[in-house]
């Protein structure tokens, strides 16, 4: 009888003890929801050129599950009126907050309309817990480390650091990285017994020679190549630009544009010259590669149709050349090389970066740093079919023998600061081939002549 009173007493002792427990954590229930943070909501405008937003959804996705607050509204927008689009929506508030841009403009940019990372970023994650017999939504401000300028030299390819970083700011953050390719035409080399791509531009010239179908009038029968001009040339200042990297030309020293002077190691050698007399070469009808000229059509559509065994251009040219085909049968293969033991190539690519007008740099540059994490990356990569510029996802893509070409491009990818006006380098490139084709004799000085209009927009 006394066991039963004792264990009597000790059962009422637990089950008030339990009542007690769930009262506190009714109260303490009470006091978190009243204390909750109540984020107020956010609508990030983000605008592109050419993501589309299939590409991009995933992403918003992603993000928005733990930060249901905010949410995203993408644009796409034509390359021809972005800018001027850009620069209307800020002058009106009615910009974006996110935004994309080619990685050379961003010095050009960054004074007036970028926000650079910060050091860190506040923002509210919304969680589930369980909390007695049911599950409750909690939402917490948490301060997250943004990437240093250090970070991004060391998870990023070497040229996303030279292009994105100044004064140890972090000025953009790109998902993918373009680089020059060539295009083969697989048939074509057969019929010339070629048996693979020419690696070197040595034996791109070899080739190009026995490609080449021109008759006694100099009229181009069959093209091989389209080099050596430039509105029928896809990005020729792009191609130029890698010739003369290739070449050891350096572009820049300091605030000043080099590429007319001669090369450190021999006083008399003017490397962007001879890059200049290279590319338009297969212009001239005095030299053995000639296989091109103003006259014929876009090099694009010479390609698609089959007519053009080499092209040169980017990954998302392939969509286009697709579009046209006409049942080509054609490879992607990395640039051909001045010296295969020191491959140089050409990056040319867009960042995501945030407004200085935005009203939600934390949210922006948060969302920002949680899509270029390796995952979402291989995810974005998925959808878009590029190249990564992550170094982590790269080492992956070296090993698909469908991506390694492009991989091993972007490690020793280069470009070059294009100065306050990037549309006037291109114009003053553009420029510069014309007239070595007019008048090839006056090479050196139209070298000279673009360097010097390129200056005064430095």
């Amino acid at each position: 009888m006394n066991n039963q009173r004792g264990l009597s007493k000790i059962f009422i002792l637990a089950l008030f003890g339990f009542i007690a427990l769930v009262i506190l954590g009714v109260v303490f229930i009470i006091i978190g929801s009243q204390s909750e943070v109540t984020p107020t909501p956010v609508t990030i405008k983000v605008w592109g050129v050419f993501d589309d937003t299939t590409d991009l959804q995933p992403l918003f996705d992603a993000y928005t599950s733990a930060h249901p607050y905010v949410t995203f509204k993408y644009t796409k927008l034509r390359n021809e009126e972005y800018e001027d689009r850009l620069l209307k929506g800020w002058a009106t508030d009615t910009g974006p907050d996110i935004y994309a841009l080619p990685a050379s403009w961003i010095t050009k940019y960054k004074t007036e309309f970028i926000t650079p990372i910060p050091k860190t970023t506040k923002v509210a994650y919304y969680t589930k817990k369980k909390v007695l017999f049911k599950t409750e939504t909690q939402i917490t401000m948490q301060t997250d480390t943004s990437l240093s300028a250090n970070d991004v030299r060391r998870n990023y390819v070497d040229v996303v650091y030279s292009d994105v970083v100044a004064d140890n700011a972090v000025y953009g953050l790109p998902l993918g990285i373009d680089t020059l390719v060539m295009y083969v035409n697989r048939e074509l080399l057969n019929q010339a017994t070629l048996v693979q791509a020419p690696q070197t531009w040595n034996e791109f010239t070899s080739a190009v020679t026995r490609l080449t179908i021109v008759d006694e009038q100099q009229n181009i029968v069959r093209a091989a190549t389209a080099l050596g001009t430039t509105e029928n040339v896809i990005r020729s200042q792009d191609i130029l630009t890698l010739l003369m990297l290739q070449n050891g030309t350096t572009m820049t020293r300091g605030s000043t544009i080099s590429f007319a002077g001669a090369a450190t190691s021999d006083a008399s050698y003017l490397p962007g010259v001879e890059a200049l007399r290279f590319y338009t070469d297969f212009a001239n009808p005095q030299k053995a590669v000639y296989t091109w000229n103003a006259e014929q059509p876009n090099a694009l559509d010479q390609f698609a149709q089959g007519e053009l065994a080499f092209f040169f251009g980017y990954r998302y040219n392939e969509a286009e050349i697709m579009s046209k085909n006409r049942g080509v049968d054609y490879d992607i293969v990395a640039i051909p090389q001045v010296d295969p033991n020191a491959n140089v190539n050409y990056a040319n690519y867009w960042v995501y970066t945030v407004a200085k007008k935005t009203k939600a740099p934390n949210e922006a540059w948060n969302f920002l740093q949680f899509i270029s994490s390796p995952a979402r990356v291989k995810q974005y990569l998925e959808s878009t079919n590029q190249t990564s510029s992550v170094r982590s996802v790269l080492q992956e893509q070296l090993q698909n023998p469908e991506t390694a070409a492009e991989a091993e491009q972007a490690l020793t990818a280069q470009s070059w600061y294009h100065g306050r006006d990037p549309l006037a380098v291109d114009t003053a490139f553009k420029e510069m081939i014309e007239a070595a084709l007019e008048d090839p004799t006056t090479m050196q000085q139209a070298v000279k002549t673009a360097a010097q209009k390129i200056q005064l927009g430095y």
